[in-house]
């Protein structure tokens, strides 16, 4: 769920279209990512296990746009993550299936890609 960009890119970007944002980046105890300076950009780490936290985290914002890496675990902790979220009352819910070409994809990339499917056929 942690999202690691050029420094303060994404934030450039999303601010210049729409005005001041606040973005709460969610990222495991474990990870080293770091705000960029001078952003309302805030990171919060702890035990993503715990939901209880993750749903105090989440409370108050309007979406959760998922950057879950894709590993043994993505599946799983994307439906929690999504099923935090709505109990959070996160108002929209982007999943990490952006920018894939499914049509022109090689066995292993479809392998992958039905699990991103499941996440998105998942969501309300």
């Amino acid at each position: 769920m942690c999202y690691s960009p050029p420094p303060n890119l994404p934030y450039r970007h999303l601010s210049a279209k729409y005005g001041k944002l606040e973005i709460r980046v969610i990222a495991r105890s474990s990870s080293s990512y770091e705000a960029p300076p001078s952003t309302n950009v805030s990171v919060v780490r702890f035990d993503l296990d715990n939901k209880r936290e993750l749903i105090q985290a989440l409370k108050g914002h309007d979406v959760v746009l998922l950057t879950i890496g894709v590993g043994p675990s993505f599946e799983k902790t994307s439906l929690e993550t999504i099923d935090v979220a709505i109990e959070a009352g996160i108002k929209r819910i982007i999943s990490s299936e952006f920018g894939n070409d499914r049509i022109n994809a090689s066995p292993a990339q479809r392998e992958l890609f039905s699990r991103k499917v499941a996440v998105l056929d998942y969501l309300p």
